[in-house]
């Protein structure tokens, strides 16, 4: 019900402005993936307008995304509210967004399920405008609250009190810079009394650089961005489960304690490219994320509960631990991992450029640079157990059909 309220409104946001001036208006439809019983997708609406008599511009977004899978199951909702005064010294651009899901269910390994997750999120942008410089400082706030869960190991639900975004994009003749740093806090709360089981302090430091060089003939245009950007990222992780705020008859423990750390050094290289003619576009955009080294340590402390039921009994003997312990677990799935991205799109323009409709494909392929312990390459993905029907819905999946219409 939340979900259509918010697309409710959103509709009417979308189309009140059209009486007010004319507008660039469109519409996309995202293939994420799909096979033979299910299937992700995601909807997109979007509005722009621009009113050069008073330098005003306003943009609407709207984002339906549904998925069915057994691992993921869940429908969401994103709307994006934007507009600002733009002038020739500055422009002033605040944003609004609310994102809504409806009872979320994972199964990767270990099954959660949550209610329901609502995160409200605002921002602004100030771009200063120097001849051929332009700096453009931003700041967002956003926080994020959920309703009751079950954490696989234990019930509680995630809380984001807060969490910051911070930085400054600054353009200058051919080249674009951009630095931003982002702190956040995450609890784990529990279902009952919503007290605090779990709390973590993360934050996140980047940097990117691209260069564009341009030219044009009598026939085509082109524009390529080759860009590189680097990202540290780090946090603890604290808290511990005890007989006190857990109620679940499965929990067999007195207490259980959890203390964890990490720092990761990520980098992206890749490269943007567009070449037009009088009606039609040809964009290549490409990309390798690859997390350089990254250190996590997880320590955790237990003690069995004494007086365990019959039931309470047989879910111990499956742990197969001691009565009381400690253990450290070192994580190094990641080092020497990452992903290549590549999307490839073709845009036509027709009715004397007033309309667009443009297709997309987009690939992601993962990997590992780690060694086995015979070693030969370590793979993220398994060659051997994909048949010629995951090929196809492969292929089949990161497709965007989409049109837009100027008026």
């Amino acid at each position: 019900m939340r979900l259509f309220k918010y697309l409710t409104v959103s509709f009417f946001l979308f189309l009140a402005p059209v009486f007010l001036h004319s507008f660039e208006s469109g519409t996309e439809y995202t293939n994420i993936y799909s096979d033979d019983t299910s299937s992700a997708f995601m909807l997109n609406f979007n509005m722009n307008i621009e009113n050069p008599n008073i330098d005003f511009f306003y943009n609407t977004n709207v984002n339906y995304i549904k998925s069915d899978f057994s691992a993921i199951n869940s429908d969401c909702a994103l709307f994006n509210f934007s507009t600002g005064y733009k002038c020739d010294l500055f422009c002033i651009n605040p944003q609004f967004g609310v994102f809504q899901t409806s009872e979320v269910k994972l199964d990767i390994g270990n099954k959660f399920s949550n209610k329901g997750l609502s995160l409200l999120y605002s921002g602004i942008q100030i771009p200063l405008y120097f001849y051929e410089l332009q700096i453009k400082p931003f700041f967002y706030f956003a926080t994020l609250n959920a309703k009751e869960g079950d954490l696989a190991y234990f019930m509680g639900y995630p809380k984001i009190p807060y969490a910051f975004a911070s930085g400054a994009e600054i353009s200058f003749n051919k080249n674009f810079f951009c630095l931003f740093y982002a702190p956040f806090n995450l609890k784990i709360l529990s279902n009952d009394r919503a007290e605090q089981l779990f709390s973590s302090d993360n934050f996140f430091i980047g940097a990117l650089y691209s260069y564009s060089f341009f030219g044009d003939t009598s026939l085509i245009s082109y524009k390529i961005s080759p860009f590189a950007s680097y990202l540290y990222a780090s946090g603890d992780f604290s808290g511990a489960l005890t007989q006190q705020n857990q109620q679940a008859l499965y929990f067999v423990f007195d207490y259980f304690k959890v203390t964890s750390s990490y720092n990761a050094h990520l980098c992206t290289i890749g490269a943007s490219g567009l070449l037009s003619t009088n009606n039609l576009k040809f964009k290549l955009d490409t990309a390798i994320f690859f997390c350089l080294s990254q250190d996590s340590i997880t320590n955790t402390e237990w003690k069995k509960l004494e007086g365990l039921s019959f039931w309470q009994k047989y879910i111990w003997e499956s742990l197969e631990i001691e009565d009381t312990g400690e253990k450290k677990y070192k994580w190094s799935e990641l080092d020497k991992a990452g992903i290549v991205y590549i999307n490839v799109g073709l845009e036509y323009s027709f009715y004397k450029k007033y309309g667009t409709a443009y297709f997309y494909k987009k690939f992601i392929i993962p990997f590992s640079l780690q060694h086995k312990s015979d070693g030969t390459p370590g793979t993220v993905v398994d060659i051997s157990e994909i048949d010629s029907k995951t090929v196809v819905n492969y292929l089949l999946s990161g497709i965007s059909l989409g049109i837009s219409l100027k008026m």
